[in-house]
């Protein structure tokens, strides 16, 4: 599904057939891409590209068939996107997924890999009539870099998330509450496993009928459930960050640490009798 929502404000000045994908930043901090859509619907004739993106959002501004001014002398050569500047760490890391997917979309509709992948930086040095270094400064200013992004494009590993967002997701895979009348992603993979376990009541079943016999069922059944859970949470948990570009090691890790010290922490107690 297409992260690209159409929002064209310009037909540009002149037919294109473009060469390469050009990817800038806009110098606008904090600005979205609504921001950026709505003032050049104002102010048509202006420099623009044929795309921008935030960290919620992408807009389709101007066909892809249509010449703008973004690139100085590349302008006959390259489509290109904006990539709107974000203010804290959350939006930076965000917007660089959603950009990301952009590309990645309008490379693939043209047939292109990331040898045609070029930035404004590099594009003021092959062509000229420009003196922008754009995105690089953008980049660098949280710790990233422009062959960071080209790996993402491509499908590779990356900072997807921050370790305050890794520790919030381990804490809510441990803090998950199991509802029967509410399937979910979890429940389905559960089912998949064939592991029906909730509804089973483990004392009925408990040879004997004797206290012991029922603490012993009882708590192999626990463990088969918190098995079946922690199985059926690491595979969600691992399909939805690689949908994300995200580095599924990375919350792995999280997860794990966040379970090793919860039980580490756990003090279970059984006591044997000989009565019912």
């Amino acid at each position: 599904m297409s992260v690209i929502k159409k929002a064209i404000v310009s037909q540009g000045s002149g037919p294109l057939n473009p060469s390469y994908f050009c990817v800038h930043s806009t110098a606008n901090p904090g600005a979205t891409a609504a921001n950026h859509v709505t003032y050049w619907s104002r102010n048509p004739t202006i420099p623009m590209a044929h795309l921008v993106s935030d960290w919620t959002e992408a807009y389709h501004t101007v066909p892809y068939d249509r010449l703008v001014a973004h690139v100085g002398n590349g302008n006959s050569l390259c489509e290109g996107l904006e990539i709107c500047e974000a203010t804290n760490e959350t939006d930076f890391q965000r917007g660089i997924q959603i950009a990301a997917q952009v590309v990645r979309e309008r490379l693939a509709a043209r047939g292109w890999d990331t040898g045609r992948l070029i930035c404004h930086d590099e594009a003021c040095r092959m062509w000229g009539g420009t003196d922008h270094t754009d995105p690089i400064p953008y980049f660098t200013k949280w710790g990233y870099s422009w062959d960071q992004f080209k790996q993402l494009v491509q499908g590779g590993t990356d900072m997807a998330i921050t370790t305050d967002e890794a520790k919030q997701i381990a804490a809510e895979v441990w803090s998950y509450q199991y509802d029967p009348n509410q399937p979910n992603m979890y429940n389905a993979v559960q089912y998949e496993m064939g592991g029906k376990i909730w509804g089973y009541d483990y004392k009925k079943s408990a040879p004997g009928g004797n206290v012991y016999n029922t603490l012993v069922y009882e708590t192999q059944g626990q463990l088969k459930e918190l098995k079946t859970m922690v199985t059926a949470q690491t595979a969600a948990i691992e399909a939805l960050s690689k949908s994300m570009g995200a580095d599924p090691q990375q919350i792995a890790k999280a997860v794990q640490d966040a379970v090793k010290a919860k039980l580490d922490a756990l003090e279970i107690t059984v006591t044997a009798t000989d009565g019912d």
